[in-house]
């Protein structure tokens, strides 16, 4: 029986554990044997009640001997760890209790826009000499994080790069949410709180917007927002959904979304909102320009002018649903995420 491991920091509502919690439900259907070590996170996180019903759950803060007493007892396991946190307490784990675990990194990060200090990059570079060293297997969720990540001596030997296509399964609208009492039109943004998202960009583009369309309406779901984070300039055009079980019944409906992030790694919010046909304006971040390039709906702005100027344009002339309907069929058969569970069983059982 093929067996894994996954180390994660949280299951909260995130790209990488969105990704994680799709990639263990399609492996359990697989018949692939899984655990997952969570690091900080606890049981109030977003998965964590979901990705209990698939698999063994342990938190650290509470589990520790469980962990230790059940992997010492194991050949050697193969051990995805996500993210730079999981990567350096997998090794913590492995050298301090001698536990048979091999160790495959799974880095989530791409380009680093934002100021980025010289104990950030020396911590990189420390990574990179690391992996050339020890020649671990390397899997990077964008293209852009493999150009990046070179540039900080990450080794060649081992490394693939595997996207996360379309993480999130639809799912039925629950009656709950089958109206949001919404405006007919609205722009969308979805994603926590975190200043790498550019909320900073998106209160700007918004109020440039305002101007020039008074009546403009921004829909934001995710977690971590409040109305104490909003200028008083936008407040009165912006609505807070927060977490929401079934964000594509906005993507449906959304005149347009936009993505005002600095970095990413491969943005699973682009894929989600194309996939079903809603028009996208989006600054390049990660693989932000791979994912748009043949998406007629889609333009890539590089100035806070030109992403108003496309906003505009996109409200004054939205696509019909029919239209919707065509190119979220067409989007959707080429970001199967099967591919991408294909593609992660075969580089770590080297079938």
């Amino acid at each position: 029986m093929k067996k894994v491991i996954h180390v994660i920091p949280t299951l909260e509502n995130g790209g990488a554990e969105t990704v994680l919690a799709r990639l263990i439900e399609e492996f359990k259907k697989r018949g692939i044997f899984q655990k997952v070590i969570v690091i900080k996170g606890s049981s109030e996180d977003f998965y964590y009640q979901k990705i209990k019903t698939l698999c063994e759950v342990y938190l650290w803060k509470t589990d520790r001997r469980k962990v230790i007493q059940n992997i010492k007892s194991q050949d050697l396991i193969p051990t995805i760890s996500w993210m730079y946190g999981g990567i350096y307490f997998s090794y913590q784990l492995k050298y301090c209790f001698s536990l048979p675990l091999e160790i495959i990194w799974n880095i989530r990060s791409s380009n680093f826009k934002q100021p980025f200090r010289v104990s950030q990059k020396l911590s990189l570079c420390a990574f990179g000499i690391l992996s050339r060293i020890i020649q671990p297997k390397i899997i990077y969720c964008a293209n852009a994080a493999i150009i990046t990540h070179r540039k900080y001596l990450f080794s060649k030997k081992k490394e693939i790069t595997i996207t996360n296509r379309l993480a999130k399964k639809e799912i039925d609208t629950p009656k709950s949410e089958a109206d949001f009492n919404l405006p007919d039109k609205f722009l969308l943004f979805v994603g926590r709180y975190d200043p790498i998202k550019g909320p900073d960009r998106l209160f700007e583009i918004l109020n440039d917007t305002i101007k020039k369309i008074p009546k403009t309406v921004l829909v934001i779901a995710g977690g971590g927002w409040s109305k104490k984070l909003l200028p008083n300039s936008v407040i009165d055009n912006i609505i807070i959904l927060g977490n929401i079980k079934n964000v594509n019944l906005l993507y449906k409906k959304a005149v347009c979304y936009l993505f005002t992030s600095y970095y990413e790694g491969f943005p699973n919010v682009l894929v989600e909102a194309i996939c079903q046909g809603c028009p996208v304006v989006a600054y390049e971040a990660g693989d932000s320009k791979l994912i748009l390039e043949n998406y007629k709906y889609g333009d890539l702005a590089y100035s806070k002018t030109e992403f108003v100027n496309c906003l505009v344009k996109q409200i004054q002339k939205p696509i019909s649903e029919s239209r919707r309907q065509k190119i979220s069929s067409i989007q959707k058969g080429i970001f199967q995420f099967e591919k991408t569970v294909d593609e992660y069983e075969k580089f770590i059982f080297n079938t």
